[in-house]
This record gives structure tokens, sequence and C-alpha cells, in this order.
């Protein structure tokens, strides 16, 4: 993930897609999105 930060902040646009399961979106998903808080909140330990 870190190698990603610098792409993703250089990015102008992020499109995202994933299959939907149970009106939920996939396991992958789920946890690129809570791992990617870590860059909108500089200050975000755990």
């Amino acid at each position: 993930m870190q190698s990603l930060y610098a792409m993703i902040r250089e990015a102008d646009v992020l499109i995202f897609g994933t299959p939907v399961y149970f009106a939920q979106m996939t396991f992958q998903m789920k946890q690129f999105v809570d791992r990617f808080y870590a860059l909108i909140n500089a200050e975000y330990k755990s």
C-alpha cells in the first residue's frame, strides 16, 4: 500500500470498481478503502 500512496496523491481522479455481493463490496475493496484512510488523515495512528 505504501508504494501506491505517491501515485494516489498525484492522481487527478480515482475511480474504483468492484463486484457487489449481498449488497456489500468485496473484502479486497473493503480492505483497500480501510487502508486508504491513512492517506486522508495524516495524523491517523493504529
